[in-house]
């Protein structure tokens, strides 16, 4: 059984790497006005250098995916930093759990390509990029230059190694043979869609501490927009896999571990209501007009609901008879 610190790594991390995905699109969608030669300091400070039109709503539908060039350096640093924090507090729980750091690193320089070793080089490179581009955030806020040579190589990176970041969580419990409810390419998908939908969630969170700076209403109703149909594809292939999986009789116990078992109420109120429910409704109906504590709401639940997945997920392994970690131990380093 996995401890409560990888179920913590696999939320946390996941969720940070869609971050980095996300904030990495951002960065390119601003690329030539923050890293242009002709942008200007007020645009830099308060991001106001695009004001939508509301005239119609096929006008505000353009003017919203316009708006995401409206972000301002405030927003990127204050994001990039709570993305390299995120990383961070994902890094120190997988050291933890591998009980001394420097397994962490053996798994990096194992020659064994395996979905672990992966993540974690995914997990390395993002941070790195993080960083850099939060300290390049903070430079264009003071008035010096960042290469944008530089700056879009390090985009690119947090977009890439995010995706691969957070596709590999699944796929470390597909991997995994001992537990039939997990051998499945639905797996992937919904941890996939999960994080891309807490990433969007880190991103409002970001949005609500730099809202009041910032005139990018639309801009984070667009991500609203974004994470309302991100969290219908997840409920979509997370009622899929517990209709067309879970019901066969080799992982009858896991269905009904997750909704009528000892799982129920976390998996219905923590993640059905709180984390996909709930959240979408606010979201649709306050879609156009969104404030920091409204902002902070949704981002709440959502990740409240991504936590509990990943959990409920995490559980249905107790269903089955063999050993989670004998078949984990072909991907760690000996203890």
């Amino acid at each position: 059984m996995f401890s409560d610190l990888i179920v913590g790594y696999l939320f946390i991390g996941g969720c940070a790497m869609g971050f980095a995905f996300i904030l990495g699109l951002l960065e390119l969608a601003n690329f030539d006005r923050r890293f242009g030669v002709a942008r200007s300091r007020c645009d830099a400070l308060i991001g106001t250098s695009f004001q939508p039109s509301r005239s119609s709503r096929i006008s505000l539908t353009r003017a919203s995916i316009q708006s995401v060039r409206s972000l301002g350096d405030r927003f990127f640093s204050f994001a990039w930093t709570l993305c390299v924090l995120a990383l961070s507090l994902a890094i120190v729980m997988l050291m933890c759990d591998l009980g001394r750091p420097d397994r962490l690193l053996e798994i990096i320089v194992s020659t064994q390509i395996s979905a672990i070793s992966v993540g974690a080089w995914s997990l390395v490179l993002v941070l790195v990029a993080s960083a850099a581009l939060a300290l390049g955030s903070f430079a264009l806020i003071d008035g010096r230059a960042f290469d944008g040579r530089l700056a879009i190589a390090l985009m690119g990176l947090s977009v890439v190694a995010g995706m691969v970041g957070f596709l590999y969580t699944g796929v470390l419990l597909m991997e995994i043979p001992s537990v039939l409810a997990w051998r499945t390419s639905l797996i992937p998908f919904v941890f996939a869609l999960s994080s891309l939908s807490g990433g969007i969630a880190l991103a409002l969170v970001a949005a609500a501490f730099t809202e009041s700076r910032q005139n990018s209403r639309s801009a984070y109703s667009l991500l609203m927009r974004i994470d309302s149909v991100v969290i219908v594809a997840e409920a979509i292939v997370l009622m899929v896999y517990l209709a067309f999986y879970l019901k066969s009789p080799e992982t009858q116990g896991a269905f009904d571990l997750l909704l009528c078992g000892g799982m129920a109420a976390l998996f219905w109120m923590g993640l059905v209501f709180a984390g996909l429910v709930l959240p979408l409704f606010l979201e649709v109906f306050q879609a156009y007009v969104p404030d920091s504590r409204h902002l902070l709401i949704v981002a709440t639940l959502v990740l409240v609901g991504a936590c509990c997945l990943r959990i409920c997920i995490v559980s249905v392994a107790e269903t089955d008879p063999t050993q989670v970690n004998a078949a984990l131990s072909a991907y760690l380093p000996l203890r």
